[in-house]
Parts: C-alpha cells; sequence; structure tokens
C-alpha cells in the first residue's frame, strides 16, 4: 500500500458550468463567493511516490463525503501539509459557507475567499481551477 495524495481538479474561473450564473459575488467586507464544484466521481489521477496512479472514485464515496466538506477550508494552491489548528492562520484563505450537496456526481459549495491574493488571482483568471486535497490508500491494484 502507498499513500496518494488526492487531486480532483475542476474549472473556477468563470466556467458556467461550475459557477452561478451572476459569476462571483462580494461579501460586505470585500471577501469573494464563489460557486464551486469541489470533486466529481469517476476515475481521477493521483501523485503517488512511484509518478502518477488513477483512483476511481464512486459517487456513493462522495456522497457520503458531503458532510464532511462543511468543516474544510479553502487555501491557495496545494499547501505541503495539510491544514489542522496548529497553521490554520498561516495556509487558510477562506471557508465554506452553507451545506455542500451533492448532484450527478459532483460535490457543490460556495467558497467564501477572504485572502487578498487569492481573490486578485480569482478575478485575474490566474486561479482557475479547485481542487480537493487528501490523502488515500493505493493498494496498487489494476482495475475498478
Amino acid at each position: 500500500m502507498s499513500r496518494v495524495r488526492g487531486v480532483d481538479l475542476t474549472r473556477l474561473a468563470r466556467d458556467p458550468r461550475y459557477m452561478s450564473p451572476d459569476g462571483f459575488r462580494r461579501t460586505a467586507i470585500g471577501g469573494l463567493l464563489v460557486d464551486a464544484t469541489l470533486a466529481k466521481a469517476g476515475v481521477m489521477p493521483y501523485q503517488a511516490d512511484s509518478g502518477i496512479v488513477y483512483r476511481y472514485n464512486p459517487p456513493a464515496v462522495l456522497e457520503a463525503a458531503v458532510a464532511d466538506v462543511t468543516t474544510v477550508p479553502v487555501t491557495n494552491r496545494h499547501p505541503s501539509k495539510f491544514v489542522d489548528v496548529t497553521n490554520y492562520q498561516e495556509l487558510a484563505a477562506g471557508h465554506i459557507i452553507g451545506t455542500p450537496t451533492f448532484k450527478d456526481g459532483h460535490i457543490h459549495a460556495t467558497l467564501a475567499i477572504q485572502d487578498h491574493k487569492l481573490i486578485k488571482d480569482i478575478e485575474d483568471g490566474v486561479a482557475r481551477e479547485v481542487s480537493m486535497g487528501y490523502m488515500a490508500e493505493h493498494d496498487g491494484k489494476e482495475g475498478v
């Protein structure tokens, strides 16, 4: 078994498939609200010690994970370590607001971005994707 880092990339910047019809919305304090698809069912690439491996994410597994997504912080890119209480202030750039949903094999949520640099990167089209970062066990077996 090897541990792999999950990277489920979905489009972010003004893509009508993943954004609200009116695009990005500002909060009263200048933050940015972004409706995004956080994860999708299907075969996804993951970075393992041995290189890229592909893992199948069944819809039922994602649907069961929706409740856990409510507490996930938003970061700018994938930090080298996972966010926890000891590094939250250093790494967090926002959070999820409201209740995430699962529909058509996708987890959807509204992100409240509070970090000025990330807001600028999103508005300028530099940050164009969103990715759930997590670890998974890979047993090395082929097939689905």
